[in-house]
């Protein structure tokens, strides 16, 4: 499932569920920029987890409610509950090892 666009009335309803990411971003910001393919992809290849995205340009509440203050911002959830963020451009091999924490509570391991 592609990622949702999230505002200030769908935001909360959307985190509350087994498992969320939220990306929080801006169109001028070239880490964002550079990192959405990778989380679009992978939003595509998860269905399970909500992949939210929420533009601080157009929602900068949010993102201050969530005491975002750099970009671009993953913070994930569980059952509506913060468990983790990070923040900086990152590529999917990170993204991956981010879902393993989020869904195992460890960093996925290589061996």
């Amino acid at each position: 499932m592609a990622a949702i666009d999230a505002s200030n009335k769908t935001f909360d309803a959307l985190i509350n569920t087994d498992f969320a990411v939220a990306d929080f971003h801006a169109y001028h910001c070239g880490g964002c920029v550079a990192l959405a393919p990778f989380y679009n992809a992978q939003s595509n290849d998860l269905p399970l987890i909500n992949y939210i995205k929420v533009n601080t340009d157009d929602y900068p509440e949010i993102a201050e409610r969530h005491q975002v203050t750099g970009l671009p911002t993953l913070i994930y959830f569980r059952n509506g509950r913060e468990v983790f963020r990070e923040g900086g451009y990152m590529e999917r091999d990170r993204l991956d090892q981010n879902i393993a924490r989020l869904l195992y509570g460890k960093e996925e391991e290589h061996g």
